[in-house]
């Protein structure tokens, strides 16, 4: 029985294992997502790729075919994913070299910002690397938080990371920005669908935030690899952060993408950046593949840190 049929059956899974059991074969048919899932899962990996499918079916409305179509985003995102890596290793640059021309070329329509974010979703299940620096965002940062503050998120992307946020820190105030409106209400339904505490989502440049408006914990993932001018990005992020707050930021080292537009080249290149407005208190860094060093170049990986001023 495939996926669709399964949800669209009236009995529904027997359970959320055999869902995952079902989407990991319906992802095994592909060569470019058949062996994601080779290694050992942990505990932890298991629950974490659960909860996701959950919240993807729950985004389906219970459609067996809609889900299918989230599968079939991300199957689509990891075989561009190869074709751009290719193009990079041959020319040493990404595709297009303006944040304007990615966006044009790639999320201008709702439908392609649609499957963008479904896709996005599903990696956080299914890239090894995603279900990593989720752990690093609850253990690390997550875990210092103080009872009560105000916490931004930009761009909101899936909504998971805020919402994991607020629904361990309850008293919090919590606002999300992003450009694409298509981005805002899918990030406000992952918010619903998880049950944490209300938050503003707003379709807004994170450079019309009024001055000087303070944020006690910012989250930044995948956003300074989207622009040309990071910098600029890390120097407002710095305006709007308390004396004593922290940032979470992830970004793509050497790892292609249509949107990617900033070339990261090596995990000192990334440092050197965020030295500029920022202490690192901690941070991950990631290889795709885990048998060269975090301190080799031109391979591709995956960064998060801890930032504070």
């Amino acid at each position: 029985m495939s996926v669709s049929q399964l949800i669209n059956d009236e009995r529904g899974p027997s359970d959320y294992s055999q869902l995952f059991h079902l989407t990991k074969c319906q992802l095994g048919m592909n060569f470019s997502t058949a062996n994601l899932l080779d290694d050992e899962l942990s505990p932890q990996d298991k629950h974490l790729i659960q909860e996701i499918c959950e919240i993807a079916l729950a985004h389906a409305l219970g459609n067996g075919n809609e889900y299918v179509d989230y599968l079939q985003s991300f199957t689509r995102m990891c075989k561009e994913f190869l074709k751009e890596q290719m193009y990079l290793e041959r020319t040493g640059q990404y595709r297009y070299q303006s944040a304007v021309e990615a966006f044009e070329k790639t999320l201008s329509s709702p439908d392609e910002a649609k499957q963008y974010l479904q896709a996005l979703l599903m990696s956080q299940a299914f890239w090894r690397n995603h279900r990593q620096i989720i752990y690093f965002f609850r253990d690390q940062f997550l875990a210092g938080a103080p009872e009560n503050g105000r916490v931004l998120e930009v761009p909101s992307g899936t909504g998971f990371f805020l919402s994991d946020f607020m629904r361990k820190m309850k008293h919090w105030e919590g606002l999300s920005l992003d450009l694409s409106s298509v981005a805002i209400e899918f990030a406000g339904m992952t918010h619903a669908l998880l049950n944490a505490p209300d938050a503003t989502f707003q379709n807004k440049n994170l450079f019309d935030l009024s001055e000087g408006e303070p944020f006690d914990r910012i989250i930044c993932g995948e956003l300074i690899e989207h622009v040309n001018h990071p910098d600029e990005v890390l120097r407002i992020l710095k305006q709007h952060l308390t004396t004593n707050g922290q940032v979470f930021i992830t970004t793509a080292i050497w790892a292609a993408s249509t949107d990617h537009v900033y070339l990261f080249r090596n995990a000192e290149d990334v440092r050197k950046l965020l030295r500029e407005e920022f202490q690192i208190v901690d941070e991950l860094v990631l290889p795709i593949d885990r048998s060269v060093s975090i301190d080799s170049e031109k391979n591709a990986m995956n960064y998060a840190a801890i930032l504070m001023r």
